[in-house]
């Protein structure tokens, strides 16, 4: 087996996560770094990342949560003690398939598989998510329309998002983007003077928050979320 698949099926990261820990020097197969992802690992190998000893997982978990407000979904911060993957009750060591910053909220993807992980996560794979923002004040068709053409942010090249309306008597708006930069809603929201207030993810293409409770989860199975992901 590869060595980016064998670290990668070991739970702890994902394939392109595999890799960088490979090129950084942090993967030794028999006390002897190997920077060359496509190695071949042997049933007798012994495979440490960065000096801890892995193994392959013999059974994958999936979940999907709602996430709430105050929880981080990295693995560890010296900062904060309120983890995502904390709220979920499994031996498991799991991990999100994707982010949402400190003060959103919504649904996420937890699991140990790291190909669904890659799958799911991997631009190419060109997902809709959609959130509910409460915004600072009523937006117009002027920009819905600037939205849909794309904002720069972060200097870089223009992102993309579709507006509808959801309540706006209560500054209640649904948008749906593809790509998935950090605090993207938020920036380019900013960008054109608007404040989110309140942002909650309810859907990862095909996959719905539904009326999973703020703080709860549901285990699912690998089937479940590949099916409902990519019936966008």
């Amino acid at each position: 087996m590869r060595l980016n698949k064998y670290i990668r099926n070991s739970g702890i990261t994902s394939r392109r996560g595999a890799d960088k820990l490979i090129e950084d020097g942090k993967v030794k197969i028999n006390e002897i770094v190997v920077t060359e992802p496509f190695y071949e690992v042997s049933n007798s190998d012994c495979v440490k990342v960065e000096d801890k000893k892995i193994k392959q997982i013999e059974r994958f978990e999936y979940y999907i949560i709602n996430k709430p407000i105050g929880f981080l979904s990295s693995l560890s911060d010296p900062f904060h003690n309120q983890f995502v993957s904390e709220i979920v009750k499994t031996d498991a060591r799991i991990y999100p398939v994707g982010r949402l910053d400190l003060n959103s909220r919504g649904l996420m993807i937890l699991t140990n598989d790291g190909d669904l992980a890659f799958k799911i996560s991997h631009p190419n794979s060109n997902i809709t998510k959609e959130y509910i923002v409460k915004l600072d004040k009523k937006i117009n068709n002027y920009i819905a329309k600037k939205f849909e053409a794309g904002i720069k942010i972060d200097d870089k090249s223009k992102v993309k998002g579709r507006i509808k309306e959801f309540d706006p008597d209560n500054f209640l708006y649904s948008i749906k983007i593809k790509e998935g930069r950090n605090r993207q809603v938020r920036k380019m929201f900013k960008s054109v003077g608007i404040k989110v207030l309140d942002l909650n993810r309810v859907s990862i293409g095909g996959l719905k928050l539904g009326d999973l409770k703020i703080g709860h989860y549901k285990k699912v199975d690998r089937d479940y979320i590949l099916n409902e992901v990519f019936r966008d």
